[in-house]
């Protein structure tokens, strides 16, 4: 498979729509005499407030969120009815990693639904398309006929938050000729709803973890070791001579991992310099600090890929490394108590038993 698929989305080009423009253009060209309406994608955990059946998946009433999808027949059929009499064909291909996560699995139940009453749908997995994303994932992307296309933004709490939106016509049957490459490699979706989602337990928010769950929470606690070095670091440098090069490097790791973010990014990190100046206070700090370890965070849990990254970008500005800095101490003092265990670092922070 081509590693140079998806070109077009890899350099955070494209019109940048909020959700509420987003939503509107694309209901504009959507009601327009398109013919197709294809739809990629690659997130396996979303959030979807306002949707009924998400927020009582989300809050743990399985059965209650399989009903409310139910209740939703009659207007989904109706949907799929007038875009055949309109001669509109949607079609999706889901991308999936396993074990799925409890989050596609309600997705699962909702894209039955939506097979059964008319939807295209196929099934891939994440491992088939391996060599694709050596950089980065494959863009979320919607293609609406030959007129425009968009790749979805989603925020750092994983909810919709606009997308950038393409009107190039050769960037548009290329994009349509690499969907349908992939989309021939897909699985029919009920073939793998029945062997992959239908066996499957309700999700099981409070039971006890499997080893792959728990394989995933050692990881993942690696993580957020990571990212908490690299908050503290990243604003640590702000005020130093090392900013430049750290700014760069932080907007180039998620112009690689989430090119669409990328711009907003540097805009955060301009505004969280700007507020360490305006106020100097080591309380200060640590809020801001707080608040780029939990958005490196979510950057992590989404895309693991770039941790490697991120740790030689925190090697390369070690301020151990400077000579201005080389002879400077650190002595920090903690206590712990019963069986508890304290983890102190000056900057980077490994941990490296189970």
């Amino acid at each position: 498979m081509s590693a140079s698929m998806f070109v077009c989305f890899r350099d955070g080009s494209g019109e940048v729509l909020q959700r509420p423009d987003y939503l509107a253009d694309f209901s504009r060209v959507h009601e327009s005499d398109i013919h197709l309406l294809a739809k990629l994608e690659r997130g396996q955990t979303f959030k979807e407030p306002g949707t009924p059946s998400w927020e009582a998946f989300d809050s743990g009433d399985w059965a209650r969120a399989l009903r409310l999808i139910e209740d939703d027949r009659e207007s989904v059929a109706t949907y799929f009815r007038d875009a055949s009499q309109r001669g509109l064909t949607f079609r999706r291909l889901r991308i999936v990693e396993h074990p799925v996560t409890p989050y596609l699995q309600w997705e699962m139940n909702v894209l039955r639904l939506r097979s059964e009453l008319g939807e295209e749908i196929r099934v891939l997995d994440a491992g088939t398309i391996s060599d694709l994303e050596r950089d980065a994932h494959v863009p979320e992307v919607v293609i609406l006929g030959s007129s425009v296309m968009y790749a979805v933004i989603y925020d750092d709490d994983l909810k919709g938050a606009g997308a950038r939106r393409f009107t190039d016509p050769d960037q548009i049957r290329t994009t349509t000729r690499e969907f349908e490459a992939l989309y021939a490699q897909g699985e029919e979706f009920s073939e793998f709803f029945e062997r992959e989602i239908a066996p499957l337990e309700p999700p099981a928010f409070n039971s006890p973890p499997t080893a792959a769950v728990r394989r995933a929470h050692v990881m993942n606690a690696e993580l957020v070791a990571l990212a908490q070095s690299a908050g503290t670091t990243l604003v640590g440098l702000m005020a130093t001579d090392a900013w430049e090069r750290t700014r760069d490097g932080v907007v180039a790791l998620w112009q690689r991992a989430r090119p669409e973010r990328a711009d907003a990014v540097a805009a955060e990190l301009s505004n969280t310099r700007a507020d360490l100046a305006a106020d100097t206070d080591a309380d200060t700090e640590g809020e801001l600090a707080a608040e780029w370890q939990g958005r490196i965070r979510r950057l992590l849990t989404d895309q693991p890929q770039v941790a490697e990254e991120l740790q030689r970008l925190l090697d390369e500005l070690s301020p151990s490394t400077s000579p201005a800095t080389a002879a400077a101490s650190v002595t920090q003092h903690a206590s712990a108590t019963g069986q508890s265990r304290v983890y102190q670092a000056g900057r980077d922070l490994h941990i490296t038993e189970p």
